[in-house]
């Protein structure tokens, strides 16, 4: 129970710092979208799209921590198995 609470405070940390670089991504990406014109007019696709896949690597790194503690929760929550075969119930 103890460690459910730990891996509960951890994990609603966790999720805030990702979505906030998820939030950063979708700016980007938003403002990129809206001056996507000018930005193949200056000949720039290149260096937007590297930092648009800096910012996806970043958020799938910073994600990483809150994937393991959400993984770690559904374990610990997970009911045992049912051992019973139809033939254990006659």
């Amino acid at each position: 129970m103890l460690l459910s609470a730990a891996i509960s405070r951890s994990s609603s940390r966790e999720q805030q710092k990702w979505l906030q670089v998820v939030q950063t991504r979708l700016a980007a990406t938003k403002k990129m979208l809206s001056a996507l014109k000018s930005i193949k007019m200056m000949g720039m696709e290149s260096r937007v799209h590297a930092l648009i896949s800096t910012l996806r690597i970043d958020e799938m790194r910073t994600a990483k921590p809150f994937r393991k503690l959400l993984t770690a929760t559904a374990v610990l929550c997970k009911p045992p198995p049912l051992c019973y075969s139809q033939h254990d119930t006659d």
